[in-house]
């Protein structure tokens, strides 16, 4: 996960240096204070390493790249995330990864990478209190990218380093070698943050229509493949009660129009609809159809009135909350996810749900902005960022460092402090 974070001259962040992150936080503050600006720069990274600096900046559709910059006045964007991988990597245990990425824009080759840097250190120097710029805590260089467009890369047996020549376009990071003898901690990087990084932006019309089946059977940040997800938990050989491909052949014919298929008892899904009744009592089953005349797969809800609903017929908030509860209900693995406004067209029965799904995906790292008195009071004081905006830019305090709270005793409640606008 992301234990830490610098943002140098991002949008409305100047500067922020290091600032710890736990497994679970929420972003709270006043609109223009810099809540999607910190999530974003988290995902400007991804981007960068999906997709190439020149098209990260052009999704964020600006006219030019000084917008990117603190006041527009233009300059090296920085942004460092500090990792720790252990838990999916038990040999990186007691071990500090730090990636650390610069864009600049340059008069004749446009954006491209002023600076990039992966360095291992220990956790047993730093917890002793030792910086990380210090001797004893000095890191070992992993992978990086010279001002000449040179790659080099450590290998991690032994002292020799090999170098390439990919520009001042293409991240070192993203074009590491797939060696996992030669550059297993680099590739572990790499893997994490172009398919662990999720930015949850959900897009009701999108998840409304049948999902073609040559699409992922992992959740889309828009949600619109929710149905090929919940047909993969449906197949899972590994889940109790789950479809078989044999039985499924059966259902299916020979044509490969499968009828609606419904979880067996104990199965993910069951589970899911279970935890989905306490804002939808009446509702019995989640199926998986595919449309005969394209092979197209949607989901259908089943009611106590015998109502099988499909899901181009449900309501926005019934959409969001079955694509912000379903994660919960995944196999484990790394991510970060990134949630803004989880409040947003839910009723409160189904906004409790959701918080407790987002804080229970397993093995995944939680980061949620709102606006919501309710998800504040909910979550508590520990888990909060607070955000606030000076001549200096934006400024995050940690809740239980806020001087609102330092010496607060519970009364009035969290969601009543909230509101009134203290903690801005």
């Amino acid at each position: 996960m992301i234990v830490g974070i610098t943002i140098r001259n991002f949008k409305g962040i100047r500067e922020l240096v290091d600032l710890p992150l736990a497994d679970f936080h929420v972003l709270v503050g006043p609109n223009g204070v810099g809540k999607t600006t910190f999530l974003d720069a988290v995902d400007f990274v991804r981007d960068c390493l999906v997709n190439g600096p020149l098209s990260a900046v052009e999704s964020r559709h600006i006219a030019d790249f000084n917008d990117l910059t603190w006041m527009r006045r233009g300059g090296v964007i920085e942004i460092g995330l500090k990792l720790d991988l252990s838990a999916q990597y038990p040999e990186l245990t007691d071990k500090l990864l730090d990636y650390r990425l610069a864009l600049r824009l340059d008069e004749r080759l446009g954006v491209c990478i002023d600076d990039e840097l992966l360095t291992l250190h220990s956790f047993h120097v730093l917890r002793a209190g030792e910086p990380l710029g210090s001797s004893r805590s000095k890191p070992r260089r992993l992978l990086g990218k010279t001002s000449k467009g040179t790659d080099f890369y450590a290998r991690e047996r032994g002292t020799y380093q090999d170098s390439f020549n990919f520009g001042l376009d293409k991240l070192a990071l993203a074009l590491t070698p797939p060696d996992e003898e030669r550059y297993p901690t680099a590739n572990a990087v790499r893997r994490f943050l172009m398919q662990g990084v999720r930015y949850i932006q959900l897009d009701s019309p999108a998840m409304r229509l049948p999902c073609p089946a040559t699409r992922s059977t992992d959740l889309e940040l828009d949600g619109s493949n929710l149905a090929r997800v919940v047909g993969r938990l449906l197949e899972n050989r590994d889940a109790p009660g789950a479809w078989t491909k044999d039985v499924f052949r059966k259902v299916a014919g020979e044509t490969g129009n499968a009828s609606p298929r419904w979880p067996e008892p104990d199965s993910p899904v069951a589970h899911w609809v279970s935890h989905l009744r306490y804002a939808l009592p009446d509702l019995t089953e989640i199926g998986w159809a595919r449309r005969e005349a394209d092979n197209a797969e949607y989901l259908l809800l089943r009611y106590e009135s015998g109502l099988e609903a499909p899901s181009w017929v449900l309501s926005d908030g019934t959409l969001r909350m079955l694509a912000l509860t379903l994660p919960a209900f995944l196999p484990p693995e790394a991510a970060v996810y990134m949630v803004e406004e989880p409040e947003n067209g839910v009723h409160p029965k189904a906004l409790e749900i959701i918080l407790r799904s987002l804080t229970s995906i397993p093995g995944a790292q939680m980061l949620l902005a709102t606006h919501s008195p309710f998800v504040v009071q909910h979550c508590g004081a520990k888990p909060l960022l607070c955000f606030s905006r000076d001549e200096q830019g934006t400024r995050i305090t940690p809740g239980e460092q806020h001087p609102m709270l330092e010496n607060w005793d519970g009364a009035p409640d969290l969601g009543i402090v909230f509101a009134a606008g203290v903690l801005e």
